[in-house]
């Protein structure tokens, strides 16, 4: 199972765009196959912080969903409401070491 968290800063006065947006991508990638989880979180009011937390079953059903044509439009609409560009870290979930 992967873990992928991407964090954003989004323009003031784009907030509720993004939570539009983000929206529309939640509500599309639940039903894709190898979805385990998929939101948005918020990371301070202040700063307009956000973080995409998502979960897929494996590597190749991350990779479908980031080639489907919806995710792709839908990340070159984020990108201009965005302010300075995502940072994404994946993690590959397995056995506990402890």
């Amino acid at each position: 199972m992967l873990l992928v968290m991407v964090r954003f800063k989004v323009k003031t006065d784009k907030r509720e765009a993004l939570l539009e947006l983000a929206q529309k991508l939640v509500d599309n990638t639940v039903k894709e196959e190898g979805y385990v989880s998929y939101e948005l979180t918020e990371i301070s009011l202040a700063s307009n912080e956000f973080m995409f937390v998502e979960k897929w079953a494996s590597k190749e059903t991350l990779d479908k969903h980031g080639s489907t044509d919806f995710f792709k439009e839908q990340s070159g609409h984020l990108a201009q409401l965005l302010d300075g560009e995502p940072q994404t870290e994946v993690y590959v979930l397995g056995d506990r070491l402890v």
